[in-house]
């Protein structure tokens, strides 16, 4: 800025002079400001210069050069007196008399566009600098050519400020061309040459090449040297610059060397209670952190800020980027209060000075919310983060390095935050908007990329990983480039797609590469080397290399003790990895010793409640069974799954559903290792039966949990004391979350404070909200609470299934069932059978749907076979209910109510229509009744759901699905009936699924139950024909929601595919996530599903899962899913199943009514009226559908019925 400024004193000087002729008043005048400025008096050189103006105006006119000479001079000094707004006109007015008086292709009109671009650049309006800076190099061209030194200095102008507005291609191009002019007009030894190489190097340094920005600044450099300019302020300058250099090159050593040269250079020239000087040492700080000297950072961010204060004052740029600097550390420091609030009170001042729509405040909120981020207050974040890319588009425009920065920002909190869609949307075009500032090769793209490429690789999207990866190398490894700290990230990530490939080969190239780049970075004795290490160390555990693991994990650990100590976590956990691999050779003794060390130290840094902690007890646990010990291994486990519960507890409070998803899957091991142990000691210890209930409790359905109704149900209540409360303590819990995965002298010195706050305001929260206490409570229910909700002749079923643990996972997953009566000491663990057998019975579904069926679910000795069924041979009834069943009913004596959980594959049986031994179905010997959730056995027990309970239904059937959008716009004739055409495919029978044709036997199906429900007095809105879109079942969600919703339409359902996708085939059924493999049509639907395109913003008529769990459901009490395999989805862990079903729950729905397979219309018409017609009398809805199915039993084979299920 210095050097603009000095181009924009140049341009008044000279202008003055090619304005003076001899008009002696106002020339006195004139001198008379400029003797004032050089005394230092700005006020009166303003004063002085006003006065000139008048005199101008009276002796040359209003519209003279000289007058226009006299308003740029007064611009210039409101300018200098800080009356910005006021100088912009006379800038402006000063311009246009200049290009009236003496045109466009004149020597004023060229200075006075350099005066009005460098006006803009100071104010920091880069974007009308450039402007005028473009049109005053285009002036120059056209006056002075393009050989001399004022087009030299143009090019400089223009290129400098391209370069602080980010565009660093062009600023470069421009940089080097003016260099090289000035080289050959004034020499290669001119202090001029010297200047321009200073702002080249400038530019090559922001651009990431930072050889060439080195070697510039030492050119530079040596021109003062040679002209006896090695002790003055220019020269200290170029120092501080090429220090600053080095640090964002990461060579901390040189960085550091160059500095402090500046520094004695800056003392001798200014002294040391300069700003300048306070600016160097501010820089040195910022080396020292970088380089993880703390508290040597502190003390000097410290001292330069005194100095700043005295020199500059507490509101000047200089004090208030220090202090920013100084909130940085603090953050880096673990330190994220005093951090908040150090950025804070930098923020509110520079709001009070500079505005809510400068460049500064927008500094502070992108600043602001990174540390809000880390704090895990992510909804601030967000906010603050989008005001500041409001501010920067509004300042910049979008093309700027400041508004792809907090673009970037935004991204990434959305990935972290599971907001795939929106992170990758942001990423895209955040790598676009980097080509346009930085060119196509930039490492700054790189860096997009490997954010985006980490994103995919979330998502599952192995090919996209691998694309972004690989051209962020490319782009990285080209030897003019220097992020060589980026480039070793980019290596590691595709190390780990590749061990993620079981490319063991390749993996150990690409870590072995990166483990190369940091040794020649840092050198072997160094913390960032012994990561590399580490990282080929793991590989080498992982592919069975123990030996040649336990090597790297000892070079580590030397390194660390070296360089950080050994009391620290990074320490422990190389401890815990080397006692894996000495594990792994057998070696048990030497092994136990590492975990035992491992374990003494995190618990000294961490705590026992941290999940590290966790992780390096249960490895512990593991090797006392490798080592034949489970009574030792006992204890540790049951230590560790009741850790796991607090730990997993505190930190999913505040969590989206994503997150939620993403954290409980790196517990997920750890749950089927203790499972399976708890399962072996059933009979040693039968109390860890109950242990191992506990776990499927808590584990089942924990991210279908009641937090995400309960929150929405707070939000959206008119209790403003409620919601505040809530909101601070949903605050206070995440930041104790982080608080708590961090060592323990790096967490918040008002730790304790913070945790009584937390729990003072969960008291206010139990009084003032009922769904908040009873979600708190449902984190409490165990086997013992449920067994007391059990009455006589009632039992609980939990099905299990987990993968066998022996020494390590072994891939055989069984089934089990948990049994728990009011009579029992214990729940009974009941082994069932193994994973294989259930498939071998389901998994080959024939053609003949309805003969599957009817096999799956007939018994040989007579239970469901009917003279439509006994004519198929294959029975498999027998098998299912020989596996699933019949090991169940010792403990089942005497009971006639059962309360099941399925789990795995199990969700796919309808138990109802299993053959039980008394040549009938177990829906005619038991009152069956499916939970989502074992914590559900209460409610379903106290409150049920009776008909009268409820009084508003929506109703869709009979949907039209070729309307098209302008169709779908019409008001529906409800005499009007859509009618299939002849370029419709039948299907048989009727059977809703396969393809989506209209189904005239939903539009009677729900007419038929608007009639029943009318009769009881419901308020009913049926929604039929081109009407039932998409867009109106959606307007459904929150306060709209009805109590009941039956929709009668198709539904479809994808199973996963180990194949890739291929190009012409449906984004539905290729999607990766499952919760868009699986969902219902809606009006326009044929549309979408091939292919043809619908205005922008409006719905597609295909309701994913996905979509359904976005919505808030909350108030409605049973949705009805009249469709086929509504109840299907893919299976995952202790989550159920993600399709449909899932989805209905997770946007808050109580009571789901659903389907397992393609269902005739004529029954599934008659079931429902049935149910219906039970229900509104007044029972319960268990009730009613326990009724509806024995009567449907009766009359028809499972086929026609059995594929309904209720769940709750």
């Amino acid at each position: 800025m210095n050097v603009l400024r000095s181009f924009i004193l140049t341009a008044v000087i000279i202008g003055c002079c090619f304005f003076y002729s001899g008009a002696q008043s106002y020339a006195k005048l004139d001198d008379k400001t400029w003797a004032l400025y050089d005394k230092g008096d700005l006020a009166g050189a303003l004063e002085n210069a006003q006065k000139a103006l008048k005199q101008a105006q009276k002796e040359f006119g209003q519209k003279h050069s000289k007058t226009a000479e006299a308003m740029f001079t007064v611009a210039l000094f409101l300018e200098f007196n800080n009356y910005s707004k006021e100088a912009e006109k006379y800038y402006l007015d000063a311009l246009e008399m200049t290009r009236q008086t003496d045109g466009e292709k004149s020597e004023s009109y060229v200075y006075g566009l350099e005066m009005v671009g460098g006006y803009y650049s100071m104010n920091g309006n880069l974007i009308k600098a450039i402007e005028y800076y473009r049109q005053n190099l285009k002036a120059c061209e056209n006056y002075f050519g393009t050989k001399g030194e004022e087009y030299a200095i143009s090019l400089n102008n223009l290129g400098v400020n391209l370069d602080l507005a980010g565009y660093y291609s062009e600023a470069v191009a421009l940089l080097e061309q003016a260099a090289m002019l000035i080289k050959s007009l004034a020499g290669e030894n001119d202090i001029k040459t010297a200047n321009m190489y200073k702002d080249l190097a400038h530019a090559y340094s922001n651009a990431g090449a930072y050889d060439k920005s080195v070697n510039y600044y030492k050119s530079a450099m040596a021109i003062r040297e040679k002209a006896g300019k090695k002790n003055d302020a220019g020269y200290a300058d170029l120092l501080n610059q090429l220090g600053m250099t080095y640090t964002t090159y990461g060579n901390y050593t040189e960085a550091e060397k160059y500095l402090n040269q500046s520094l004695e250079l800056m003392k001798i020239v200014y002294g040391n209670s300069s700003a300048n000087y306070a600016n160097v040492l501010n820089n040195l700080a910022m080396v020292y952190e970088n380089a993880g000297k703390h508290d040597l950072s502190l003390k000097t961010y410290q001292e330069s800020l005194a100095i700043f204060e005295k020199s500059v004052g507490k509101e000047s740029s200089n004090y208030l980027s220090a202090l920013n600097n100084l909130a940085g550390l603090y953050a880096e420091m673990g330190q994220l209060v005093q951090a908040t609030k150090t950025y804070e009170e930098v923020m509110e001042t520079r709001k009070r000075i500079f505005g809510e729509k400068s460049s500064e405040y927008a500094f502070s909120l992108n600043d602001l919310a990174l540390i809000y981020e880390q704090r895990g207050n992510t909804e601030t974040a967000e906010k603050y983060l989008l005001q500041a890319l409001e501010i920067r588009m509004n300042l910049s425009g979008k093309q700027t390095p400041d508004y792809t920065t907090t673009l970037n920002n935004l991204a990434v909190l959305f990935h972290n935050t599971g907001r795939f869609d929106k992170s990758e949307a942001a990423h895209l075009e955040c790598i676009d908007l980097k080509k346009k500032v930085y060119g196509e090769n930039s490492p700054e793209i790189a860096r997009s990329m490997v954010n985006l490429a980490s994103l995919y690789d979330d998502l599952g999207n192995l090919k996209k990983t691998f694309d972004y990866l690989t051209k962020a190398i490319a782009i990285l490894e080209n030897p003019a480039f220097t992020e060589k700290k980026l480039y070793t990230r980019a290596l590691n990530n595709m190390g780990n797609y590749y061990l993620a490939e079981a490319k063991y080969d390749m993996a150990t190239q690409y870590f072995s590469k990166s483990l190369d780049i940091r040794k020649e970075l840092y050198g072997e004795n160094h913390q960032d080397y012994a990561s590399g290490l580490y990282q080929l160390g793991l590989l080498n555990e992982e592919i069975g290399k123990s030996e040649k693991a336990a090597e790297y994990f000892e070079k580590c650990l030397a390194i660390y003790q070296n360089t950080i100590g050994k009391d620290n976590l990074i320490y422990a956990k190389t401890l815990s990895n080397l006692g894996n691999s000495y594990e792994s050779m057998g070696k048990y003794a030497l092994a136990e010793t590492q975990y035992q060390n491992a374990l003494k130290i995190a618990e000294g840094k961490v705590g026992k409640k941290n999940i590290d902690y966790i992780n390096i007890l249960n490895n512990l646990s593991y090797l006392y069974i490798s080592m034949n010990k489970p009574d030792k291994a006992e204890p540790i486990f049951v230590e560790a799954n009741q850790l796991l519960f607090d730990v997993i507890l505190n930190t999913i409070s505040f969590m989206s559903e994503t997150e939620k998803e993403a954290y409980m899957t790196t517990v997920a091991n750890d749950f089927k290792a203790i499972n399976s142990f708890y399962y072996t000691r059933k009979d040693v210890k039968p109390e860890l039966a109950g242990n191992l209930l506990d776990n499927e409790i808590f584990m089942n359905g924990l991210l279908l949990g009641s937090e995400r109704s309960m929150r929405v149900k707070i939000q959206n209540s008119k209790d403003e004391k409620l919601n505040e409360i809530y909101d601070k303590w949903l605050n206070i819990k995440k930041e104790l979350a982080v608080n708590y995965a961090k060592p323990i002298d790096q967490r918040d010195k008002n730790l304790v404070d913070m945790e009584t706050e937390a729990n003072n305001l969960e008291k206010q929260l139990y009084q003032l909200s009922a769904d908040f206490r009873i979600n708190q409570e449902n984190t409490k229910i165990n086997w013992k609470s449920l067994k007391e909700n059990l009455s006589e002749g009632e039992a609980l079923v939990e099905f299990l299934n987990f993968e066998l643990f022996e020494q390590y996972l072994t891939g055989k997953v069984i089934y089990c069932a948990a049994v728990l009566t009011k009579n029992m000491t214990a729940p009974k663990i009941v082994y069932l059978c193994k994973e294989s057998d259930l498939t071998r019975i389901i998994g080959n579904v024939s053609k003949d749907k309805n003969q599957f069926v009817n096999s799956l679910y007939t018994s040989s000795r007579g239970a469901g076979a009917t003279t439509q069924t006994i004519k198929y041979s294959g029975f498999k009834g027998d098998s299912l209910a020989k596996y699933l069943w019949k090991p169940l009913q010792p403990f089942l004596k005497e009971i006639k109510t059962v309360y099941m959980v399925p789990s795995g594959l199990l969700h796919q049986i309808s138990f109802a229509a299993l053959p039980a031994d008394q040549s009938k179905f177990l829906c005619q010997q038991y009152n069956l009744n499916v939970l989502s959730n074992a914590r559900f056995l209460t409610d379903e027990k106290t409150k049920g759901l009776k008909g009268t309970d409820v009084n508003v239904f929506n109703i869709y059937g009979g949907i039209d699905y070729n309307s098209d959008y302008s169709e779908s716009k019409v008001s529906y004739d409800k005499d009007n009936i859509y009618q299939t055409t002849s370029e419709q495919i039948p299907i048989k029978e009727n059977s809703r699924g396969e393809n989506w044709n209209y189904l005239p036997g939903t539009l009677e199906e729900s007419n038929k139950i608007e009639q029943t429900a009318k009769v009881k007095g419901k308020q009913i809105n049926l929604i039929t024909g081109k009407n039932a879109t998409e867009e109106k079942f959606k307007q459904m969600s929150g306060k709209n929601s009805p109590d009941v919703m039956h929709i009668a339409t198709h539904g479809f359902f994808f199973p996963d595919k180990s194949t890739k996708p291929k190009i012409d085939e449906n984004m539905f059924e290729s999607a990766e996530n499952p919760l868009f493999r699986s969902g219902l049509l809606f009006a326009g639907g044929n549309l979408s599903w091939h292919g043809k395109d619908r205005p922008q913003g409006t719905d597609d008529g295909i309701l994913t899962a996905y979509e359904v769990s976005t919505l808030d459901l909350s108030k409605t009490k049973l949705v009805v899913l009249s469709a086929c395999e509504t109840g299907l989805g893919e299976i995952k862990g202790n989550e159920g199943v993600y399709g449909l079903q899932r989805a209905f729950k997770k946007a808050g729905v109580e009571y789901i009514i659903m389907s397992l397979w393609q269902v005739p219309d004529k029954e599934t018409s008659e079931f429902m009226q049935m149910f219906y017609n039970k229900w509104l009398t007044g029972i319960t809805v268990r009730q009613a559908f326990a009724e509806t199915q024995k009567e449907m039993s009766a009359r028809y084979s499972p086929y026609y019925w059995a594929a309904f299920v209720l769940l709750h």
